[in-house]
């Protein structure tokens, strides 16, 4: 620092600013009403100080605490902070726009966060690292984790309610410009990656729905972010999602599981940026995974983000599988096990909107055999309607054969149940419809047809700049 220079200049230069080991802790109470003042930075630059210029602001290991004081645990604790910020530049050129101050550069290094995000769950990451000039973000070991066990939180809860586990090795995000964000207010990415991650779900169907809310649909959500964001790519790799359940009339208390293994998905056009759309109108999805570790599974979403309807079309397939593998999820929800069966392929395909979804789902099986036990005594089959249903229900039912039954989807939507619910309960709603006699859905081919002739203007215009067959 030169005290003639900025005698002769009025311009603040300073070579080097070191804050080393520095702990700050930052309370507040959330019952008293602070006094809110805006504060003028255009105030700080006068004749007497025209601009301040930082060669290298040095922030090394430092810790922070963010507290709310009516409670015991710390909201947010980052630990072992450092960051350089190179050519740090306020003057009259910058203080106008978002970030109001120019800079060369920065790199940022967090040992570890923890924060203390809800009344149920914490959430915790390993390092946390970033660069400007790389236009990259990376953070390891992401978690969220439960503050109690599972018979713990049931007895919190008195609705339904998912149970989480959360956890992936490393997250990217690459393309953040820093400048373009502070001269646009606009936050455009290139890429998320999501490694190796974790997710387990745990829902007990025996408590009580919740209250009645409606849920938006992906597209309109989307829509309503408040900030303009495009992200070109999601790419989850490798990933692992086991779904548990128990069933509203199951005696026991050990879950059902279904699980998806080897996880890839891939998310195309996440945006709402209207211009983009114009060209590119449709995000896509396309979700691979082996299904309960043993059949692949393939399912591609479309959702043209700006469609009025909220529209989406849903097409996948599953491989060959021993039905048999799915007993330990049907035991234990519907009280139904198979005995024997073979599903040679699954393939389903339908569009949907706000109110309903129409399609179908074609499930091509051999010598299927269905056993159904009582409620009271779960250790007994009920003969009877056994006898029943595998009377009604086809042994075998191929693709192709004269007497192949086909699951027409005719699913008015439940307004209380989010995205993933409405596409699972959809799907359901074929399933089901496979063994029932088919004169009772055969008018649901015709609403199929005819339904399917809606937005195909626009889904025809995704195809082609997407070069698909």
């Amino acid at each position: 620092f030169s005290f003639l220079k900025f005698y002769q200049t009025k311009r603040l230069k300073i070579e080097e600013i070191r804050i080393i080991d520095p702990k700050i802790n930052f309370s507040f109470n959330p019952e008293v009403k602070s006094i809110k003042k805006k504060f003028d930075l255009t105030t700080l630059l006068t004749e007497r100080l025209r601009s301040i210029n930082v060669g290298k602001l040095n922030f090394q290991n430092v810790d922070f605490d963010f507290n709310n004081v009516l409670r015991k645990n710390l909201l947010l604790k980052i630990d072992s902070m450092n960051m350089v910020i190179n050519n740090l530049v306020f003057d009259s050129i910058f203080i106008e726009k978002t970030i109001p101050v120019g800079y060369e550069g920065i790199n940022l290094f967090i040992n570890k966060i923890s924060a203390n995000i809800s009344e149920h769950y914490m959430m915790e990451t390993g390092h946390f690292r970033f660069n400007s000039e790389e236009k990259l973000l990376e953070i390891d070991s992401i978690k969220l984790i439960p503050k109690y066990t599972i018979p713990e939180f049931n007895k919190m809860i008195t609705e339904e309610k998912a149970y989480l586990k959360i956890k992936a090795n490393l997250l990217q995000i690459s393309g953040i410009d820093i400048d373009s964000i502070r001269n646009t207010r606009k936050f455009y990415f290139d890429k998320i990656s999501l490694n190796d991650p974790v997710i387990i779900t745990y829902k007990d169907k025996r408590l009580k729905d919740p209250a009645y809310k409606y849920k938006k649909l992906l597209s309109q959500l989307i829509r309503e972010i408040p900030v303009d964001f495009k992200i070109d790519t999601i790419n989850v790799k490798n990933g692992h999602i086991k779904v548990q359940s128990i069933g509203d009339k199951v005696p026991q208390t050990k879950p059902g599981e279904i699980t998806f293994n080897s996880v890839y998905l891939n998310v195309y056009s996440f945006t709402n940026d209207s211009l983009f759309l114009e060209k590119r109108p449709i995000m896509g999805i396309y979700f691979n995974s082996r299904f309960m570790g043993v059949a692949n599974l393939n399912a591609q979403i479309s959702i043209p983000i700006f469609n009025k309807n909220n529209s989406f079309k849903v097409k996948g397939k599953l491989a060959e599988m021993d039905a048999t593998v799915l007993n330990d999820f049907l035991n234990k929800t519907l009280l139904v096990s198979i005995k024997t069966g073979k599903i040679k392929n699954i393939d389903f395909e339908f569009k949907a909107d706000n109110d309903s979804a129409i399609g179908y789902v074609d499930i091509s099986y051999q010598n299927l055999k269905i056993d159904v036990k009582s409620n009271k005594d779960p250790g007994k089959s009920m003969k009877f309607i056994n006898a029943l249903i595998n009377t009604v229900a086809k042994t075998d039912n191929i693709k192709g054969t004269p007497n192949f039954s086909r699951g027409f989807i005719a699913y008015k939507r439940d307004y209380n149940k989010k995205f993933i619910s409405y596409l699972w309960l959809s799907l359901q709603n074929g399933m089901l419809n496979t063994f029932r006699p088919q004169k009772e859905v055969k008018g649901q081919s015709k609403d199929f047809k005819k339904e399917n002739k809606k937005d195909k203007g626009i889904f025809k215009k995704w195809k082609k700049s997407n070069n698909e067959d």
